[in-house]
């Protein structure tokens, strides 16, 4: 077998990104789609020569698709940071792994019209709001509503496994 040329692995690493970005693509298209595809067609022309490739495709889940699933957007708005929120209990924490603690509020789905503009992700957990453990919604409610506008705000959260702070001004 004789080694690669220059030209053959630039080519062969152009194809392993378009293979990364169809299958970055695919849960978009799987989504809209009756019937999800368990493969791929790939065709690559290489000179005059079309080489067809058949790649399957993988869904992978994250442990916060069975958690968001739960959500109901009326009970679960938190209007002013723009999010659904699910509670943890004991219910969720059977279904999400990984959690730091058994209390906090899990960022279920971004929704419209918020007061101020968070940078709040799916799957980030509010655990306290300026020091204060966030253990309901209605506690992350009440513990907003009692803010002035101009408030300065610090969320604690757990984001991909470890703790950071956030901080923002109350509009």
């Amino acid at each position: 077998m004789t080694p690669l040329t220059f030209c053959q692995n630039f080519r062969i690493q152009i194809l392993l990104a378009a293979l990364v970005i169809i299958s970055t693509c695919l849960p978009a298209v799987a989504q809209k789609s009756p019937v999800a595809a368990k493969s791929v067609q790939l065709v690559v022309l290489r000179g005059t020569t079309q080489q067809s490739f058949s790649v399957p495709t993988i869904e992978v889940k994250s442990e916060f698709d069975a958690v968001s699933a739960i959500t109901d957007a009326e009970q679960n708005l938190v209007g002013p940071l723009g999010i659904l929120g699910i509670e943890i209990d004991q219910r969720v924490l059977s279904m999400a792994k990984g959690l730091r603690g058994p209390y906090g509020i899990i960022v279920a789905a971004r929704a419209a019209g918020a007061t101020t503009e968070v940078p709040l992700l799916v799957g980030d957990v509010i655990r306290d709001l300026n020091g204060k453990p966030m253990n309901t919604l209605d506690t992350l409610r009440s513990t907003l509503r009692s803010l002035p506008a101009g408030a300065p705000v610090t969320l604690q959260l757990q984001r991909e496994g470890k703790l950071i702070y956030l901080s923002f001004t109350l509009d």
